[in-house]
C-alpha cells in the first residue's frame, strides 16, 4: 500500500499494513531498501518494528528488504517469532 509521508508534500512510503482479526490496523512498516526504479517515486522507511499480536510478535519485510540478510537478523534481535514476506512486481512486457 502507499502512505503519505507525513511532512514532505507529494511523497509517498511503500508499506505494508498488519491487520488484526478485527480490522483494525495493528500497525505499518514502511520499505526500507528502495531500488533504482522505485526511487522516482517512494521514500525509504527508517526503521523496522515488530508488532505484538496474539498469534505471538511479528515483523514485516517488503520485497527488496528481504534481501538483505541484516533485515532478518534485526527482526529477530527484536523478539519477532514470525518474518512476514510481502511483494509484488510486473515483467517487463507484461499487462496489468
Amino acid at each position: 500500500m502507499c502512505e503519505l509521508h507525513p511532512v514532505i508534500p507529494a511523497t509517498l512510503y511503500n508499506s505494508c499494513a498488519l491487520i488484526g482479526p478485527t480490522g483494525g490496523v495493528i500497525g505499518v512498516q514502511h520499505k526500507l531498501h528502495i531500488p533504482v526504479e522505485e526511487k522516482h517515486y517512494f521514500y525509504y522507511g527508517n526503521s523496522l518494528e515488530v508488532f505484538q499480536t496474539e498469534l505471538g510478535n511479528i515483523g514485516i519485510m517488503i520485497c527488496f528488504d528481504a534481501g538483505f540478510p541484516e533485515v532478518a537478523r534485526v527482526l529477530s534481535l527484536q523478539r519477532s517469532r514470525d518474518h512476514h514476506f510481502g511483494a509484488s512486481g510486473v515483467q517487463k512486457g507484461e499487462n496489468l
